[in-house]
Parts: C-alpha cells; sequence; structure tokens
C-alpha cells in the first residue's frame, strides 16, 4: 500500500505530534515539577543551613566560656574557701553587724566539677552599701558568681533594705 503525499505529511505530523507528547510527559513535565520543587526547597534549605551556621558559631562561643571556666577553676589556688573571702570582704566593707547569717551549701555536678552556694542575708543596710558590697564581690573574683539577689524594704525602717545573696562558687573535686 501506497501512501500519499499528504498522507505522507499528515503521519510524519502526527508521528512528531506523539513524539512531542510523549517527550513532554516523560520528560518536560517532570523536569518542571522537580524544577517547582527546588524551587521551594532550595530557601528552606537555605535558611535551615544558616540556622545551623548559627546555632554553631553560638556553640563554638560556648565551648570556648567553658574552656575559659574551666581553666579559671583549675588555676584557682586549692585553699581557697570562698566563706572565708566573703567574711573578709563583709569586714572590708564594713557589713558585719547587718550580717543575719551566712550558710554554705555544696553539691557535686559531676565527677570533675562541685558547686558551694554561699546564702549571705544581710539586714538594715543602705543602697549604697549593698552596691559597695556587690561591686566589690564583682571585681575581686571571677569565680564567685551572684546567682540570686534578692532586695526588700525594711518594714519597720524604710530607708534600709534587707537582702539575701546566694553567691555561687565552682571548684574541682578532690
Amino acid at each position: 500500500m501506497r501512501l500519499t503525499r499528504k498522507e505522507q505529511l499528515l503521519s510524519i505530523g502526527l508521528a512528531g505530534l506523539i513524539a512531542f507528547w510523549i517527550m513532554y510527559a516523560f520528560v518536560v513535565n517532570p523536569a518542571l515539577a522537580r524544577l517547582q520543587t527546588l524551587r521551594r526547597a532550595v530557601p528552606e534549605k537555605l535558611a535551615v543551613m544558616q540556622e545551623i551556621n548559627i546555632k554553631s558559631h553560638q556553640f563554638l562561643k560556648l565551648q570556648h566560656r567553658l574552656e575559659l571556666l574551666q581553666q579559671q577553676i583549675t588555676s584557682q589556688p586549692k585553699d581557697f574557701v570562698p566563706v572565708r573571702f566573703l567574711e573578709n570582704l563583709i569586714d572590708q566593707c564594713r557589713l558585719s553587724d547587718h550580717v543575719l547569717s551566712l550558710e554554705t551549701q555544696s553539691q557535686q555536678l559531676d565527677e570533675n566539677y562541685a558547686e558551694s552556694i554561699v546564702t549571705i542575708e544581710l539586714n538594715d543596710v543602705t543602697l549604697k552599701q549593698l552596691v559597695q558590697f556587690l561591686s566589690n564581690l564583682r571585681s575581686a573574683s571571677p569565680l564567685l558568681q551572684i546567682k540570686t539577689l534578692d532586695i526588700r524594704k525594711n518594714p519597720a525602717k524604710p530607708h534600709l533594705l534587707n537582702s539575701t545573696i546566694y553567691i555561687s562558687h565552682f571548684k574541682q573535686s578532690d
């Protein structure tokens, strides 16, 4: 059977149309869908990557601070006793008469480090005396940290303050 020129052109056009449709269905359409997915996913992944980068920088800073703290803890004198140090500081600031109590609690943090918490209760102090004591405490030892500070007005003497200070000290376990 012989096809006419018109039928040949029609069959070639139909074969080309079928080939184009197959190409579009199995190559172009999946590629377009993949591009659309990538356009949506890439910004999300970049945001996640940026967040991970920020977190890794924060982690490195914290790790560096931890190493510095560990160096400070290991370099402190073995005979350092926070209570004695604080008693001397209280005497220097002339607050001995205002100390209601001075207590120490210790707890083991892990196998290498322990924390001592010294609680100082001060009564009938002026704001100036309290600020002087706290600034002297901060500048005296980097290993003593004010953990909690509670300041109240003295009910009997409104111009004076009562205060409870929790001071934390880290040391290497023996």
